[in-house]
């Protein structure tokens, strides 16, 4: 029971803080619309690129000015020209960052929106983006997120996900900012944009960029009423690579701002309650295996039983209890997941239905491709590999 009240309880107080900033925000109001340069990284996107550039064109904002930057040879070049959108063309493969970081130069907004080639914007997406620009200590802000290809029960899984992000993301705005943002769709000033020399040639471009805001004492705003939607991966083999390269991403970004992670809040909170209720329950299990298997490891070495003895009767003692202790977990989950996702993103609650299987199958695959990205960061750290490999994508 004690699984079942602490993690209802860190669920309802999660919830309670998002609810809390939500319903007090101050969205503030502006009359000027500075010009925002939308830029857009394109790499074999020649079978989605047509539908972004339609939204970022349908976009209810009076100054904006759209760029493409294209990484590959595919039609896109052709595409942007027929719609009428600028288009840069890499003369060879240089990656997102560095592709980004060069159209930047030809751009003259005041304020630089990236959007992913796979990601589609709502027309009043920028009208309640922009005026957050208007405070001085707002260097980015994220919109927040919906998947767009939810079509089977992996990609529904991850639409899940993405609720559950959301609550957390509110959360951390009730202790003023967010501590990262998804690169696929934010907007950032230019000015910090330019202090920190763009985009940084990492793994994970967008959580290093964050960590460098944050340690400069920058805040991330996150816009829940702005909606962006993005393509996810759509067989396990994909999401296998894109979980792992974020896990390996992470690490490193871990290594470059740990300092600052350890003294920031929104982290510790994070990070810290789900850490130690994880000891908690290997230390309950490890207790109670103790308890059984040292009297009967006793029988053994007195003769009393032999060891296939000893493991048969470890066995019906443990098997009730982990079965038990199962249980407990998947209550306590269902619980904590339905409190956490209660009010998020209304046309989507039918996802709770997949609470159960997200908690049983998704939520631990997941985490072994983490753990995968993270290993093998920590491992081509110490042989001094460089971080950026496009293998990796």
């Amino acid at each position: 029971m004690w699984i079942v009240f602490t993690l209802v309880a860190l669920a309802g107080a999660f919830w309670y803080m998002g609810w809390r900033w939500e319903h007090n925000v101050v969205r503030p109001t502006t009359k000027k619309h500075p010009l925002v340069s939308i830029l857009i990284p394109a790499y074999k996107s020649e079978d989605t690129i047509e539908d972004v550039i339609k939204s970022v064109q349908n976009i209810d904002y009076p100054n904006k000015e759209i760029i493409v930057v294209n990484d590959s040879d595919d039609r896109t070049p052709e595409i942007c020209k027929r719609l009428g959108v600028r288009v840069i063309q890499s003369a060879k493969r240089r990656g997102k960052a560095y592709s980004l970081n060069q159209a930047v130069k030809k751009t003259k907004g005041e304020i630089l929106f990236f959007i992913d080639s796979d990601t589609t914007v709502q027309p009043d997406a920028l009208k309640k983006m922009v005026p957050w620009f208007s405070k001085s200590d707002i260097g980015a802000v994220a919109p927040r997120f919906r998947i767009k290809n939810r079509t089977n029960f992996l990609t529904k899984m991850i639409s899940l996900e993405h609720q559950i992000q959301s609550a957390l993301f509110k959360v951390h705005m009730f202790f003023g900012s967010m501590i990262s943002f998804r690169g696929c769709g934010v907007a950032i000033r230019r000015s910090v944009f330019e202090k920190f020399g763009g985009w940084p040639y990492t793994l994970i471009e967008d959580t290093d960029f964050a960590g460098r805001m944050i340690k400069e004492g920058w805040k991330i705003q996150y816009e829940s009423e702005s909606l962006v939607e993005t393509m996810e991966p759509t067989t396990i083999k994909e999401l296998s690579k894109q979980r792992t390269r974020w896990g390996k991403g992470t690490i490193y970004s871990f290594f470059h701002f740990h300092k600052m992670y350890a003294k920031n809040s929104q982290f510790l909170l994070y990070f810290i309650p789900y850490l130690l209720l994880m000891l908690g329950v290997a230390g309950f299990m490890v207790w109670q295996t103790a308890l059984f298997f040292i009297p009967l490891l006793s029988l053994y070495v007195f003769y009393a039983v032999g060891l296939k003895e000893v493991i048969f009767l470890l066995a019906i003692f443990m098997v009730p209890l982990f079965s038990d202790l199962f249980a407990s977990l998947t209550a306590a989950t269902v619980g904590h997941i339905a409190i956490m996702t209660y009010g998020q993103e209304n046309d989507r609650r039918s996802d709770w239905i997949y609470i159960i299987p997200y908690m049983a199958f998704y939520f631990p695959m997941m985490m072994t491709f983490y753990a995968k990205g993270i290993i093998s960061g920590i491992r081509d750290k110490r042989k001094g590999k460089p971080e950026i490999d496009f293998a990796d994508w």
